[in-house]
């Protein structure tokens, strides 16, 4: 049976692959902790970052979820890898991108925790997957972002 989860997780990582394209994006904005960004540069930014991720995620989870759905080989253990490298690893790499706009002027700190918390988000989203198919995943990061008039980054 093992042989078999595994194939059947080679599989949907081809077909991941090829629907989804490389995903990731690079960052936009200043780069590199350089000079300080304007609230709403930073919102341009991370606006079109977190809806290039949101896209891509989106592929990846609809692509995840029908295979889940057939049954074949959806352990638990290889749900919980399938969800961390379709949803959790994309959402941690814009964390980082969205570090690497650098700082926002006039020391607007709430927004500038925003790629801290989407990283904090991450990591409990790595260590309990299936939060991520439940909705409880990226509670902080995504209440962060609806208040701050930004567009959810991750699902």
């Amino acid at each position: 049976m093992r042989s078999r989860e595994q194939a059947s997780l080679a599989l949907l990582a081809v077909a991941v692959v090829v629907i989804a394209g490389c995903g990731g994006g690079g960052s936009e904005g200043t780069g590199d902790q350089g000079e300080a960004l304007t609230r709403a540069e930073f919102a341009r930014a991370a606006t079109s970052m977190c809806r290039h991720s949101r896209e891509i995620t989106g592929r990846r989870l609809t692509t995840a979820e029908a295979w889940m759905r057939t049954g074949v080989g959806a352990t638990r253990p290889v749900r919980e890898k399938v969800i961390r490298y379709m949803v959790v690893a994309p959402a941690e790499a814009l964390s980082q991108d969205l570090e690497r706009l650098g700082p926002i002027s006039g020391g607007d700190k709430r927004l500038a925790a925003y790629p801290a918390i989407l990283e904090k988000d991450t990591k409990r989203a790595m260590a309990k997957p299936l939060t991520v198919t439940a909705g409880t995943a990226f509670i902080a990061s995504d209440t962060l972002a609806n208040e701050e008039n930004l567009p959810s980054c991750v699902h």
